[in-house]
């Protein structure tokens, strides 16, 4: 199974290094920290975020993992739309958490 560890920005300066930081820890600590199999994906506005996603978990067993629910989406109709669509992808959805 591969692995996109996904961060979202809401300012124009953040690089996301912080979620995906959480996302290695909560890896390894679960014993999915193979980099081989690992993706990372980093958007810092919301236009082409949901596709560009989508498009990542196309061909075979996914993982996403994201630091916090809220970077999936910025809002609660569009989240449960987005949670709709990765389990029609048979996605594997894990929340890393801050720490």
């Amino acid at each position: 199974m591969s692995t996109i560890m996904y961060a979202r920005v809401s300012t124009s300066g953040g690089d996301g290094h912080d979620q995906l930081e959480a996302c290695r820890r909560y890896l390894a600590r679960h014993g999915h920290d193979n980099p081989a199999r690992r993706q990372e994906l980093v958007h810092n506005t919301p236009k082409g975020a949901k596709e560009d996603l989508l498009d990542a978990l196309h061909g075979g067993q996914v993982r996403l993992v994201v630091s916090d629910l809220s970077r999936l989406s910025r809002s609660l109709p569009k989240l449960v739309k987005m949670l709709d669509e990765l389990a029609d992808h048979g996605v594997v959805l894990d929340i890393a958490g801050g720490s």
